[in-house]
């Protein structure tokens, strides 16, 4: 796939997971001093980290996990997945990268025999000036938001059901993205359930640039998250 933005040497381009594990193969890893994942879960990671297994380099493979293990109650998968990473250490240099204190011990207590580092998330300084005059409490209706990914960790169910116990006039608006099509079909599911399609709303992710002023438009922000690496949402 050529590009004029970016027609360049050493991006590549790939289909599908096919068409990824195939290119991986190709790939000069000698032209690398660092191997990184920002991902532990994703496919693309397993797939790479599957041709690369095949190659012959002694470069150091950074994989952040962004707080993926710290989910309570893993899929079968992702536990041996978990054993895999494990085997995968005998033969490749890896390293672990927590952001945050609680993933790095997290880490440490499932890998026993790869190296784990800690660096922290960089905080974006906020510059633009916020009008206070547009926060007011609107008592005939109390607008409630929450804003992150759709995992289990994040105890949405949990969240719904405190909207049932809460007067009529309280609503809430979920922001986000899901990659665990079940999970998401179970916060369907128990809002249909509870009879709170008028009360509670699933919208998709909003850029990160514009979520401190969709904070604005609303009374209160909601997170009963069971478990963060970061929690950059808060600082927002």
């Amino acid at each position: 796939i050529n590009t004029p933005r970016l027609n360049q040497k050493g991006i590549y381009y790939f289909k599908n997971y096919i068409s990824l594990l195939t290119k991986a193969f190709l790939i000069d890893l000698k032209k690398f001093k660092r191997i990184q994942f920002n991902s532990f879960f994703s496919p693309f990671t397993f797939f790479m980290l599957a041709a690369f297994f095949f190659k012959k380099t002694e470069k150091k493979i950074l994989i952040f996990p962004r707080g993926e293990l710290l989910q309570r109650n893993l899929a079968f998968k992702k536990r041996i997945y978990i054993k895999f990473i494990n085997f995968y250490a005998f033969f490749k240099n890896i390293s672990l990268v927590a952001t945050s204190q609680i993933e790095y011990d997290q880490l440490s207590k499932i890998y026993k025999n790869i190296n784990i580092m800690q660096c922290s998330d960089f905080l974006d300084v906020w510059n633009e000036e916020l009008k206070l005059d547009k926060f007011h409490i609107d008592k005939k209706k109390i607008k409630l938001i929450f804003i992150s990914n759709f995992y289990p960790n994040k105890n949405i169910i949990f969240l719904i059901n405190i909207i049932k116990n809460l007067p009529i006039n309280f609503v809430l608006d979920i922001y986000g993205n899901s990659s665990d099509q079940e999970y998401l079909s179970l916060i369907e599911k128990e809002i249909k359930n509870l009879d709170l399609t008028e009360r509670v709303s699933l919208n998709k992710a909003v850029p990160n640039e514009k979520v401190i002023e969709l904070f604005s438009k609303y009374n209160a922000f909601i997170f009963p998250t069971l478990s963060e690496n970061f929690g950059y949402v808060v600082y927002e």
